[in-house]
């Protein structure tokens, strides 16, 4: 009995200790079914994390390429702008030499103005003098128009009476 009881005993034990293997077996098949189905879901965690890390250092990569353009598109703009700056300074500079110069033209302009009209002004003075002048001698060239053909008249009545007399001294033979 007591072989058999041992036995008994031992078999409860045995069984006691199998159930215990089985049901940690159990536990951890639970267990490595868990860690299993989360390290899927870890796999598919990294998977997406690996995807969305190499899409932001795609993205980078191109913001980096993007900046690159920006900047060299930027240094093209700043040579434009200080080229043009340049290009206004030096409008700027000829439009005031412009300016003074048509100041300069313009009061040159007044002056020549001024001596026009002083010019005008003479011509006119000059003009009115010269046609006092003509009409004063038009009047003097009638005056001796006039005594030309009284003297004309006076020399031929001279010449005339001259004859008379040079036919009268013959008549009375007077020799002249």
């Amino acid at each position: 009995h007591k072989c058999g009881a041992s036995k008994s005993g031992e078999q409860k034990k045995f069984f006691e200790w199998f159930s215990l293997l089985q049901q940690s077996f159990a536990e951890l098949f639970v267990n490595l079914h868990k860690l299993f189905r989360e390290s899927r879901d870890l796999e598919c965690v990294k998977d997406f994390m690996v995807s969305k890390v190499n899409s932001a250092k795609d993205k980078n990569r191109l913001l980096k390429i993007d900046k690159e353009d920006l900047l060299n598109t930027l240094a093209a703009e700043q040579e434009v702008k200080a080229y043009l700056v340049k290009r206004v300074q030096n409008l700027e500079k000829v439009n005031l030499e412009k300016g003074y110069q048509l100041k300069d033209d313009l009061k040159q302009i007044d002056e020549m103005k001024e001596k026009l009209d002083e010019v005008t002004t003479h011509n006119k003075k000059l003009r009115t003098e010269f046609d006092t002048a003509r009409r004063l001698l038009v009047k003097e060239v009638k005056n001796l128009r006039s005594q030309v053909v009284d003297i004309k008249e006076d020399k031929s009545r001279y010449l005339n009476w001259l004859i008379d007399l040079k036919e009268i001294f013959e008549s009375l033979s007077i020799e002249v």
